[in-house]
């Protein structure tokens, strides 16, 4: 199983293309809105797209699936499935609630595709207590993957990726914390600090860096 990776999207994000080399089928991972890319390097690799994915249904991972379905292409609805096969190859479906209520992740060869459940140094947002309990449990499933597992997330905010298991237990703020308290106090932290700076952005007031967006949370 092979992967590629592509940027672009509405916030740095990330988007993937998985493809079986002896079978040739391929799927899309929340693709942008300019699908023309994935078209591109499917016509030059010979690959025979069988549908898209997505990680989780916000915005920003669901661009370019009304342009594919407009081209006859299903969108894989991957809540329902606990595996995908290309060729003899499969990629196994983790549920992994938290961001969002429809949050997964994909796990193939020693590969995890994130979205917005993990990124390098840092999570996805919740918007409460009840959500940041669920991302926790979420995440603490993820964690016992072996650790050596590449992380392939679903933007690229100021790091390198992918991140492996082992370096994200090493040096995420988020994982380090020792329970649900102390995960939760960065979450909230994190959460009105949000507010506040898109309140001052509306207002024209001086705007504060996002310590949280630069990977120095201190639990």
């Amino acid at each position: 199983m092979e992967l590629i990776s592509f940027k672009g999207g509405l916030d740095r994000n990330i988007s993937y293309l998985i493809y079986n080399n002896l079978s040739k089928e391929a799927i899309v991972i929340d693709p942008f809105y300019n699908i023309q890319i994935y078209l591109d390097k499917l016509k030059k690799k010979g690959l025979k797209l069988i549908g898209i994915a997505n990680t989780h249904s916000h915005s920003d991972h669901v661009q370019g699936n009304g342009k594919f379905v407009a081209l006859g292409y299903k969108v894989i609805n991957l809540l329902n499935k606990n595996k995908i096969s290309l060729g003899n190859e499969e990629i196994k479906i983790i549920k992994t609630p938290g961001h969002s209520d429809d949050s997964v992740c994909l796990y193939f060869a020693n590969n995890l595709i994130t979205g917005d459940v993990l990124i390098v140094n840092r999570v996805g947002m919740t918007r409460d207590r009840a959500h940041s309990k669920t991302l926790y449990n979420s995440l603490k499933k993820l964690m016992k993957l072996p650790k050596n597992t590449k992380v392939y997330p679903g933007h690229y905010y100021n790091s390198k990726y992918p991140t492996t298991i082992e370096k994200e237990l090493t040096n995420n703020p988020y994982l380090k914390t020792k329970n649900l308290d102390e995960f939760e106090s960065i979450m909230s932290r994190w959460r009105e600090h949000t507010i506040n700076y898109h309140k001052n952005k509306r207002e024209g007031k001086q705007l504060t860096p996002n310590p949280f967006h630069q990977h120095r949370v201190k639990s």
